[in-house]
């Protein structure tokens, strides 16, 4: 809504707002219930945040909540929506490496 402008004024720092609140609460739940379910809703909202920084162009910003991602990552889970979700991540910091020319560490990410 606040990304569209839909019935509302356009606002990136509300999105980034609601979106580090909800990072918040299901961070606090699967640091209390390593559940698949909790993997897969914290990395699709870490996911979100990082799209939402890149949105205003704070790269570093969105880099660290993609590699949050990347740390959720213990093997144990084999969902595939985690994994979807995971190797989204891995693109998006190849994206970033690639961006700033640093192909060494952009290839590594792919």
């Amino acid at each position: 809504m606040y990304k569209t402008g839909e019935g509302v004024e356009k606002d990136h720092n509300k999105i980034i707002d609601y979106l580090d609140r909800i990072v918040k609460i299901l961070q606090n739940k699967y640091n209390n219930d390593k559940c698949p379910d909790n993997q897969v809703f914290l990395s699709y909202y870490l996911l979100k945040l990082g799209d939402a920084y890149i949105d205003i162009g704070k790269v570093l910003k969105a880099k660290e909540h993609y590699e949050m991602i990347i740390r959720l990552d213990d093997d144990s889970c084999k969902s595939i929506s985690f994994k979807q979700t995971l190797s989204v991540a891995y693109n998006k910091i190849g994206d970033i490496y690639l961006d700033n020319n640093q192909i060494t560490e952009g290839k590594d990410s792919y």
